[in-house]
């Protein structure tokens, strides 16, 4: 409303001040004048034309447009808990590593640790990195 308002206004107002021209000349009863009359109120008639398409104008592009914006809005409010699972794998992963060293966990217990931890970075990056437009269609 705020974008498309002004313009649809000015072409309102254009039109009507060009069909209101155009019925004026109307008036007038000489021949040569009824080609410019008729070019007039259809030149009005397409301003107002133009005016309507700026009002039906952002259901087609604005609003999509928003509820892309929306959905970024709450992807970037969920983005520190997802760093915060991520960085909680991480340090578990270099936790069962050092317990590793130290003899306390068996080599494939850090490997499924591993495992898990990189399906965790998987999503945590799939979160965050938006799927390109040519893949997601």
């Amino acid at each position: 409303e705020k974008v498309s308002g002004p313009f649809k206004r000015e072409f309102q107002r254009i039109g009507g001040g060009l069909l209101s021209l155009g019925l004026c000349f109307e008036g007038d009863p000489k021949s040569y004048s009824s080609d410019l009359t008729k070019a007039i109120i259809h030149s009005g008639q397409t301003y107002s034309e133009v005016a309507l398409l700026y009002e039906e104008q952002p259901k087609n592009d604005l609003i999509p447009f928003i509820d892309g914006i929306k959905e970024y809005v709450g992807l970037l409010s969920a983005f520190p808990d997802i760093v915060q699972v991520h960085k909680g794998a991480v340090g578990k992963v270099q936790e069962c590593e050092k317990q590793a060293e130290e003899g306390k966990i068996g080599d494939q217990e850090v490997a499924d640790v591993k495992a898990r931890a990189n399906a965790v970075s998987a999503v945590a990056l799939g979160k965050t990195r938006p799927i390109p437009k040519t893949y997601s269609d």
